[in-house]
């Protein structure tokens, strides 16, 4: 605010206000109608407050260009600050296929000790480009990205309005058109979680990814794999609501899985998802691939721009399992024989 608006305007030797009430008014409404142009006039504020959120405080601050309204999908893709590369290779190729009209996307990014340059960078990033979501209470780190997810959860049930939400890695390619088209024509979604499902996985005993807090049984429970993976919004609220009383396992998607096992939830398996920790080959049947690299990202692009699909040769390195829904989970997954 202008130093100007807080010095005082002398009185005049002139006149008194009690001998001139005409006078008086005058001055009143004239008072009353500079200072509404004043608070008017005033700056608004950065565009970084309003994407730096915190998510630990119940009124989280909108973004600068709030959803006006319902997406239809709201994209979550998992990165890190100096995942520069990667952000910028999926702009470029299945992101710039995305209809803003129906869907919004978010480079998730914590940022609680990122200082000095870095800082520097990732908010020239977002000042250029408006899709990143920075987490300021959130850190960076393998083990952390279940806290990472769900805060990003959080934030969206609470500031945005959308039907479904996508979760993906930044080594992920997305046959993004593909997708939408795929959720217009699904039935029974208000309680969908929708992926490449595995029931069978033990828990991790050892390695970065040991779950030292897992009691519920030997087996993890059913889960989609990470690398992508759809929720329905109703989930997400649940999983917001609730995200004080969930555990936090050091495995994004096995805690996802966890969080839902008790819930009349609509669960889809879909080969179309390669979303495994290796992708089992190029498929033009994919909807989602995972993981890839950055040229491999601009490889597919090409190919699904130039003729419509993905691979020009398709190639298989593991064969996909359907999901038996019938049995016991660590019965669920048997790979077909060739």
């Amino acid at each position: 605010m202008s130093p100007s608006l807080y010095h005082s305007v002398p009185k005049s030797q002139w006149y008194r206000l009690g001998s001139r009430p005409l006078l008086c008014l005058l001055f009143f409404t004239l008072g009353c109608t500079l200072s509404v142009c004043f608070l008017g006039s005033m700056d608004c504020p950065s565009p970084y407050v309003d994407k730096i959120v915190s998510t630990d405080r119940s009124d989280v601050s909108n973004i600068g260009d709030k959803v006006d309204k319902t997406k239809k999908l709201v994209v979550l893709i998992m990165s890190a600050p100096d995942n520069v590369i990667k952000r910028h290779a999926l702009r470029l190729t299945w992101l710039s296929l995305v209809n803003h009209e129906s869907v919004k996307y978010f480079f998730v990014i914590g940022s609680k000790h990122v200082q000095g340059n870095s800082e520097n960078v990732l908010l020239t990033e977002e000042g250029h480009y408006s899709d990143l979501l920075i987490l300021p209470n959130v850190d960076e780190g393998y083990d952390l990205l279940t806290a990472k997810l769900l805060a990003s959860l959080t934030w969206m049930s609470k500031n945005l309005d959308f039907e479904f939400l996508l979760k993906v890695d930044d080594d992920s390619y997305v046959d993004i058109r593909q997708l939408v088209r795929e959720l217009s024509r699904k039935t029974d979604t208000k309680n969908l979680y929708w992926g490449y499902f595995n029931g069978h996985a033990q828990v991790k005993q050892t390695g970065k990814w040991a779950e030292q807090n897992w009691n519920l049984c030997d087996h993890y429970l059913p889960y989609a794999r990470g690398g992508g993976y759809i929720l329905s919004r109703r989930l997400v609220h649940y999983l917001a609501e609730n995200s004080k009383l969930l555990n936090i396992y050091k495995n994004e998607d096995v805690s996802v899985g966890a969080w839902l096992a008790p819930l009349n939830v609509t669960r889809v398996h879909d080969p179309r998802f390669d979303t495994e920790w290796a992708s089992r080959g190029c498929s033009n049947q994919h909807l989602i691939t995972h993981p890839q690299e950055v040229s491999e990202i601009y490889k597919l692009h090409e190919s699904l721009s130039n003729y419509g699909f993905m691979c020009q040769r398709e190639s298989v390195k593991r064969r996909a399992y359907s999901y038996d829904w019938s049995v016991l989970p660590s019965k669920c997954c048997k790979t077909p024989s060739a």
